[in-house]
């Protein structure tokens, strides 16, 4: 599905380009940015701590478990 930004679902979703990345924020607090090519962030609130998990750690401060890498 293609939207022309700025975009908004309802009141839950909002997408809008910051400087060259799309950004998608929720009313839960979840903030997904995306350059278009291979780089994602994800931010989560704090509320979350300890209950994710994936690719980039589980949000739990144990840095042992996170692998970031940078787009090349």
């Amino acid at each position: 599905m293609f939207v022309t930004l700025p975009f908004q679902l309802d009141s839950l979703l909002h997408a809008h380009l910051s400087g060259a990345d799309v950004v998608v924020t929720t009313t839960s607090g979840l903030s997904l940015a995306f350059d278009g090519d291979s780089f994602v962030r994800l931010r989560v609130p704090a509320a979350y701590a300890a209950s994710l998990c994936g690719l980039c750690g589980n949000y739990n401060q144990d840095l042992s478990l996170i692998h970031i890498s940078e787009p090349t």
